[in-house]
């Protein structure tokens, strides 16, 4: 039985999903495509990546995990080409 997240944890929660929804947005800015150009490479509906964005919703399971790893490389891309500079 699942128990109902305290008052903190639901804070924490709320605040994982945004910075979750900043990075995906920022990414998605940096890399000059569209919200319908993201939810095509990553299989999912145009609705959904906005709703990601707005911190309605989160990715789950194992799109999660494809997301998170995809955020991540594209970090590292950016990161190693600053670092290149």
């Amino acid at each position: 039985m699942r128990s109902t997240p305290s008052p903190q944890q639901g804070n924490q929660i709320i605040g994982m999903i945004k910075m979750l929804a900043e990075r995906i947005k920022r990414i998605r800015a940096k890399l000059e495509i569209s919200q319908e150009e993201l939810a095509r490479r990553l299989g999912v509906s145009y609705r959904t990546i906005l709703r990601w964005e707005q911190g309605e919703t989160e990715p789950r399971g194992m799109l999660r995990d494809h997301v998170l790893i995809w955020l991540t490389k594209e970090e590292n891309k950016q990161t190693s080409a600053i670092i290149k500079v």
